[in-house]
């Protein structure tokens, strides 16, 4: 990432832990991403952590969810080689490609609290930072870093304050800049899945509920 970025984002989660009401706490991840195989970085997934930051909003239900994630792993491309032969035919070849992943999801996210439970989901934008060795073949290559930026959606649920478990989709994503300007193939990414389990430090106070409604007799 960036370090403008990352000093940027830095400064606003300090500024929401003054909050009386913010939440801070740390999570661990699966991560997978979905892109074409032939000539592309390929299927693949990863693990890792992140440390997350939820901030109430005055608006009555509404929040906003920051975290900075980091994962590793590794997905397969593949792709056929050059065969000098005349008339000769090259067999497919898969490749796996080690990968690590940082992502700075940033969501604004609406809750419902019922009892010990607050579920919440909510929509946002992503910045992501996906590193790996360069890979290249008989007149192509592909570069070892790409920066993507896109739209994301979250929903989970918090259970007794701490325990908190959450998805991420993020269907749509642009390149916002790679290694090599000139390589022939740039990285494609379908969408990335992210699944988060972790606790959450602090206590932040009981969004609103419908309360029962009792007949008069």
């Amino acid at each position: 990432m960036q370090k403008p970025l990352v000093l940027t984002t830095a400064a606003l989660m300090l500024s929401l832990l003054t909050h009386a009401q913010a939440q801070s706490g740390l999570a661990f991840d699966y991560v997978h991403i979905h892109a074409p195989a032939m000539l592309n970085i390929g299927s693949g997934s990863g693990m890792g952590g992140s440390v997350f930051f939820y901030a109430p909003l005055p608006k009555d239900n509404l929040g906003l969810d920051i975290s900075i994630d980091i994962a590793g792993g590794h997905t397969t491309y593949a792709y056929y080689p050059f065969n000098p032969s005349v008339g000769g035919s090259s067999t497919l070849v898969s490749v796996k490609r080690p990968f690590v992943y940082s992502a700075l999801p940033v969501h604004v996210v609406y809750s419902h609290s019922y009892r010990q439970l607050r579920l919440f989901a909510g929509a946002g934008l992503f910045f992501s930072h996906l590193s790996m060795d360069e890979a290249g073949g008989h007149g192509w290559s592909m570069g070892s870093t790409c920066n993507t930026i896109g739209l994301s959606f979250k929903a989970g649920f918090q259970l007794l304050q701490h325990v908190v478990l959450s998805g991420e989709f993020r269907p749509v994503s642009a390149d916002v800049s790679k290694t090599d300007p000139y390589q022939p193939n740039s990285y494609k990414i379908s969408n990335q899945v992210s699944l988060k389990l972790g606790y959450a430090f602090g206590k932040i106070r009981p969004t609103k509920h419908s309360s029962p409604k009792h007949s008069n007799s």
